[in-house]
C-alpha cells in the first residue's frame, strides 16, 4: 500500500493539481522535475512505512546500479548488484538492471537510464523542506504541479493569478 501512496500522493496528485491550473504541461511535467517528483513520492511512501527493509535496499541498489552502469555491461552490472544486495533476490536484481539499461539498443554498452539516482537526493531535499516548512508547506507549495524546485515559485504565482 505504501507504493500506492508513492504513486498516488506523490505523482498523481501533483499531476492533477498541475492540470487544474490550466496549461496541460503543468500536469505532464515540464522537464527537470524528476528530483522533486520522486523526492515527494518517496516522502509519502516513507510516511506510510514503505521505505524500509527490502524497498530501501532496492532504491539504494538502483543508485549504485546507475553509477556502475557507466562502466559495466548488463551481465557485469547484474553480478555486481546480486553480490552487493543478495537480499533483494534474483528476479528484482534482473528487473533493476533491466530498468537501468533500458533504452540502450545493446545492453552490453556502457551507460544507462539515470533517473533512479535522483530518488535519494530528492527524498533528502523534501525531508529538509518539510522540517523547515512543515507538511502544510509541502501540501500547499511543493504539490502545486509537476514542476522542478525552481518551477514551484512560478506555478504558485500562476495559481494565485487564477484564484483572483
Amino acid at each position: 500500500i505504501s507504493l500506492l501512496r508513492h504513486e498516488i500522493e506523490g505523482h498523481v496528485v501533483r499531476a492533477e493539481n498541475g492540470w487544474s491550473l490550466g496549461p496541460e504541461f503543468l500536469g505532464l511535467g515540464v522537464g527537470n522535475e524528476t528530483e522533486l517528483d520522486e523526492g515527494i513520492a518517496c516522502f509519502f511512501e516513507d510516511n506510510h512505512g514503505g521505505l524500509c527493509g527490502r524497498r530501501w535496499q532496492e532504491l539504494a541498489a538502483r543508485v549504485v546500479a546507475v553509477d556502475a552502469a557507466t562502466r559495466m555491461t548488463f551481465a557485469e552490472l547484474y553480478e555486481k548488484i546480486a553480490t552487493l544486495a543478495p537480499e533483494i533476490g534474483e528476479d528484482l536484481t534482473y528487473q533493476l538492471v533491466l530498468r537501468v539499461k533500458r533504452g540502450l539498443t545493446d545492453t552490453a554498452e556502457l551507460g544507462g537510464w539515470t533517473k533512479d539516482a535522483l530518488y535519494f537526493t530528492g527524498f533528502e531535499k523534501v525531508q529538509e523542506y518539510v522540517a523547515a516548512n512543515g507538511i502544510s508547506g509541502l501540501q500547499s507549495e511543493l504539490m502545486v504541479a509537476r514542476v522542478s524546485w525552481q518551477g514551484v515559485k512560478h506555478a504558485l504565482e500562476l495559481k494565485r493569478e487564477r484564484q483572483r
